[in-house]
């Protein structure tokens, strides 16, 4: 009985140190956050609608636009209200971005890029800011790299703007726009 005594005591005290060693965790605190507006549903079914680019319009900000990807079918503009503006149906689009400030044919406009999976290419519009209707001003056939996930960039040092593309392999390309 005196062994079982001091047994019983060390594996108290280790139990103890333990749940002084490694508490609970905390509770995590959620919160629930409820869309006061949303946009119109995309054509297509099912997980289709992803990747927003909020164009802000300086001039007038209620006239400012979001430019959301149909992964199915196309590109869509919506009014801040969530009423669909514009639809392109140019393809499987993914990954839409803009930049303003960018120069086209002794303009200076808002560009639009998207990587379009159907046919592997980029996908160049301009936003035209009173309408804020998408334009396409080029398409650049991606050659070595199938767009999966893509953005754009313009260099503070130079001004230049720039495509980063990446492929589901992990191979990125950088273009020079």
């Amino acid at each position: 009985m005196k062994r079982v005594l001091p047994l019983v005591g060390g594996v108290v005290i280790l139990l103890v140190m333990l749940v002084a060693l490694f508490p609970e965790p905390q509770q995590k605190k959620y919160f629930q956050v409820a869309a006061t507006m949303e946009t119109a549903p995309v054509p297509s079914e099912g997980d289709a609608a992803d990747d927003p680019a909020v164009w802000f319009n300086a001039n007038t900000p209620a006239q400012s636009a979001i430019i959301g990807t149909d992964k199915d079918s196309g590109l869509a503009v919506y009014d801040l209200s969530g009423r669909e503006l514009q639809f392109v149906p140019d393809g499987e689009m993914n990954n839409v971005d803009l930049r303003d400030g960018f120069p086209l044919g002794g303009e200076i406009v808002t560009l639009v890029t998207a990587g379009n999976q159907t046919d592997s290419s980029l996908a160049i519009y301009r936003l035209h800011p009173t309408t804020r209707m998408l334009e396409e001003v080029a398409a650049q056939k991606i050659t070595t790299c199938p767009p999966y996930g893509s953005c754009m960039y313009r260099s503070p040092a130079t001004g230049k703007f720039y495509y980063f593309v990446n492929s589901r392999s992990g191979t990125v390309e950088q273009w020079e726009l």
